[in-house]
């Protein structure tokens, strides 16, 4: 019995074969566009080659680049030696002998580090012979100054005494006098007049006569009294001190009284020793234990690291191009450092120099040389320094001289010098072209354009023997762009 198919079972297969039949289609179309494409690329590729293949018959493949726009920088580089800008020397405050030297050249010491001790004993004797002198001094001067005191006092009172004397004797001389005339008068009269009289039975005679003998005993009382005050006071006139002798006297205590305190300042600083007072490294020790110095003794010199620097030699030729503030790069046994040019010195010095010369100064090449022409010092402050380095050896050192930014620049290596100028060749239109330019700053590799050459221009680096201006070029495709 043959079997019916539904109308469903019948139409499916057919819509399955459309959609095969549609897919096909879709692929045979993309085959063609992929074939016409491919097709393309190879006719261009045949007829790049085609053209290459005619340039190379009728030209000399040669090495060039592209100019371009970029950022540039000029560098001086060279060798200088490391150094700090901040070394202090240390000198022996006193005369002693060392007992206490534990450091050496080359050691890093920190701050507050004693480097020096010395032996006390001798200033200790020293100091104490001073302070007893400054004290008998002292003691000496108050006295002499007590004794002139006591001494102006006696003879002011001795004076004062005979004075007194005096004036009392004075004063009783004139009774003395008075009464001898009266004496004298009443004499003459009893022994003249109607009435004749004894003048010594006279009784106001007597009175007068005896206050005239009193009188006289005291006035001669007075006198001895008198003279004894006046030997007095010239006793002490030999005791008193003048204004010079008492100002000699008090320079003399003053100056033992220095004396004693400079003694112990002597002492107090020995004892002490030397102290470091930064971070650093000793870089020369002149003495050691038992060493005997002088005051003024050069014993020792410390650079502090954290202030290290690298001492630069410039010539006359590039001296112009270091400036203060200037940065650089300061490399140092695989380790490098940042750096700010702070000093440019103002005084030649001569003498040979043997280094590395300076790099890279605009239209110079690098080179090494050695000259005896003046240098000028340059120094290099180092902003990161640490314990590597190690001072007063060599350290290279790359200093940022200028820099542009934006700028057209071309390989170092295409620039020329004539006596004509500076220029550099081009290949337009499958030609050597000389084109004069003006250069600005050069960097190792690259030198800035400022005219003459346009962004895009094929310059030539290096020239064949048998190409000159003129010639057939192209430019050879194993060099970059």
């Amino acid at each position: 019995m043959e079997e019916k198919l539904f109308p469903e079972e019948e139409a499916a297969p057919a819509a399955k074969d459309g959609k095969q039949s549609r897919k096909h289609g879709k692929h045979r179309k993309l085959k063609i566009v992929l074939g016409i494409i491919a097709g393309a690329v190879a006719a261009l590729l045949i007829v790049t080659n085609v053209l290459a293949m005619m340039d190379r018959a009728n030209g000399t493949a040669v090495e060039a680049a592209a100019v371009k726009k970029g950022d540039i920088t000029s560098t001086l580089t060279a060798n200088g030696t490391l150094a700090s800008t901040n070394t202090k020397a240390y000198y022996s405050p006193v005369t002693a002998s060392i007992n206490e030297c534990n450091v050496k050249e080359g050691m890093f010491v920190a701050a507050g580090t004693k480097v020096i001790g010395f032996d006390t004993s001798a200033l200790e004797q020293d100091n104490q012979k001073a302070q007893l002198t400054k004290d008998a001094s002292l003691n000496g001067f108050q006295d002499t100054l007590n004794k002139s005191d006591e001494a102006a006092s006696k003879k002011a009172d001795a004076d004062s005494q005979a004075a007194s004397c005096q004036s009392q004797i004075d004063a009783d001389s004139q009774q003395i006098n008075s009464l001898t005339q009266a004496i004298s008068s009443r004499t003459s009269l009893l022994s003249s007049g109607s009435a004749l009289s004894d003048p010594s039975q006279d009784p106001q005679i007597a009175a007068w006569q005896n206050q005239l003998s009193t009188l006289q005993s005291e006035v001669s009382t007075l006198q001895a009294k008198k003279s004894e005050a006046e030997a007095t006071s010239s006793s002490m006139e030999s005791i008193i001190l003048s204004g010079a002798a008492r100002a000699q006297i008090s320079d003399n205590s003053s100056l033992a009284s220095l004396e004693a305190s400079a003694a112990q300042s002597q002492l107090d600083k020995a004892s002490a020793g030397i102290v470091t007072e930064f971070d650093g490294v000793i870089t020369q020790m002149n003495v050691s234990n038992g060493t005997a110095v002088a005051q003024g003794t050069a014993l020792f010199s410390i650079s502090s690291l954290n202030e290290a620097c690298v001492e630069v030699s410039l010539t006359k030729a590039n001296f112009a191009d270091v400036k203060e503030g200037q940065t650089a790069e300061i490399i140092f046994n695989d380790h490098t450092y940042q750096g700010t040019v702070t000093e440019v010195g103002r005084a030649a010095s001569s003498g040979t120099q043997s280094a590395q010369s300076l790099l890279n100064s605009a239209q110079t090449t690098s080179s090494t040389a050695s000259s005896s022409s003046s240098n000028i010092l340059a120094t290099v402050k180092i902003t990161n320094p640490d314990q590597n380095l190690c001072l007063g050896l060599d350290a290279k050192v790359v200093i940022k001289t200028d820099s542009r930014t934006n700028t057209l620049t071309v390989p170092r290596k295409a620039v020329s010098l004539s006596a004509d100028g500076t220029f550099c060749y081009i290949v337009e239109n499958g030609v050597v072209v000389r084109k004069t330019v003006a250069t600005g700053i050069s960097s190792d590799d690259e030198t800035e354009i400022t005219s003459g050459l346009s962004e895009g221009d094929q310059v030539i680096t290096t020239l064949p023997d048998s190409v000159s201006e003129g010639s057939k070029v192209y430019v050879s495709s194993d060099v970059s762009q």
